[in-house]
């Protein structure tokens, strides 16, 4: 397993899942979107409903041996990296650190 430092953002409730499992859960599709340079493309989503702020976080993030992880483009994130998984399948991953929008 190969460790990589990425950034990836979500509200409030799944960033604070994200931390307590420490571990990063994919989508239905089994991908999960990170920005690998510049935390900023990880805003992209817009505020949290509740908090009114957006939410990113530098992590280390362990690469599953198998795993397919691939460079593109998507608006809003230029710097963005995909990493593919089962459907429903995790990542473990550790918050380096936080960056709160307000």
């Amino acid at each position: 397993m190969a460790a990589k430092e990425l950034y990836h953002g979500a509200d409030a409730e799944k960033m604070l899942f994200n931390l307590r499992n420490g571990s990063i859960t994919a989508n239905p599709s089994g991908q999960i979107f990170f920005a690998e340079h510049q935390w900023q493309g990880c805003f992209m989503h817009g505020a949290d409903t509740k908090t009114g702020e957006s939410y990113a976080g530098r992590f280390l993030v362990e690469i599953p041996q198998g795993a397919a992880l691939s460079r593109q483009q998507k608006s809003g994130n230029p710097d963005a990296v995909i990493l593919t998984l089962a459907p429903g399948g995790a990542v473990r991953a550790q918050l380096l650190e936080l960056f709160i929008r307000l």
